[in-house]
């Protein structure tokens, strides 16, 4: 196993993985991933295509990841993942799906907000920490509603 190799598996030690299935329904099609400038990333992203990247920051060009056919993917994020947001823009409607929270932290307000193919069938809890939850699933039509009741909304001021 190489040095590189061994240090990402350390680093994504004790985080479970976020899994999610995305629906491209063109080909070629993009599906970027909603990370935010005032986000922490340190994480490997499996596609579900036979491909991995590493992501270490919001903007670097492998967020946006090309799928060469229409089809559903099952897309897996290991390690630490903290800033989420939709915001009703990128990629929202071809996120179909949450089976596994994982690691993801919903550090801000709009997370999923214009998911409107979302389905959360995730019986794990998300890390909270942002203060406010408004529009975190604010038009997602598809969603069948997550059992909130184990999520941790101590610091939540604001639904």
């Amino acid at each position: 196993m190489s040095a590189n190799r061994r240090r990402r598996r350390a680093a994504n030690m004790g985080h479970p993985s976020f899994i999610s299935t995305w629906t491209t329904t063109s080909a070629p099609q993009d599906v970027v991933l909603p990370l935010i400038a005032s986000g922490y990333y340190n994480f490997t992203v499996n596609w579900g295509d036979g491909t991995t990247d590493t992501i270490t920051a919001y903007n670097q060009s492998e967020v946006t990841h090309a799928y060469a056919s229409a089809a559903t993917y099952t897309v897996t994020i290991t390690g630490v993942c903290v800033g989420w947001q939709f915001n009703n823009g990128g990629s929202k409607t071809l996120i179909a799906g949450v089976s596994q929270w994982g690691g993801l932290n919903i550090s801000t307000s709009s997370a999923f907000y214009g998911c409107t193919n979302l389905n959360v069938t995730a019986t794990d809890a998300p890390t909270v920490s942002s203060a406010t939850m408004q529009y975190a699933f604010r038009d997602c039509t598809s969603l069948t509603t997550p059992n909130l009741n184990s999520w941790d909304m101590s610091g939540v001021t604001n639904m």
